[in-house]
């Protein structure tokens, strides 16, 4: 299941069409078919890691596809349309955590009730 943070982050391509992206990454997760579907409108998504000694991961959502993804809770901070813009958003990211939080704990600045 995908929960999305309240405050999402995304670059300025996904900033104008925020609900529609969501939908195409949802209709992605688990489904072969409908990730084929929307094979070029692609995106790529910051996630919570799942491993504690990991911050976040990026993932393509043309990956979400897969069944482990349909099983396992996904705490999605922030969407973008390429792999650099979500480079760029994970710095921003970070460097927003750093102001708030210095000691970086992100299990600390993330938590359950920020997302839907």
């Amino acid at each position: 299941m995908i929960h999305w943070y309240q405050h999402l982050y995304t670059d300025e391509t996904v900033n104008s069409k925020v609900s529609r992206a969501k939908k195409n990454v949802e209709r992605c997760l688990g489904s072969l078919k409908r990730s084929i579907q929307i094979w070029k409108k692609s995106y790529y998504i910051i996630i919570l890691a799942a491993n504690p000694d990991n911050l976040f991961e990026i993932i393509e959502t043309r990956q979400l596809f897969f069944k482990h993804y349909k099983k396992t809770e996904l705490y999605v901070v922030a969407l973008t349309k390429d792999k650099e813009s979500a480079i760029e958003q994970l710095q921003v990211i970070i460097r927003d955590m750093w102001r708030d939080n210095p000691q970086m704990r992100v299990r600390d600045y993330f938590v359950e009730e920020d997302f839907d």
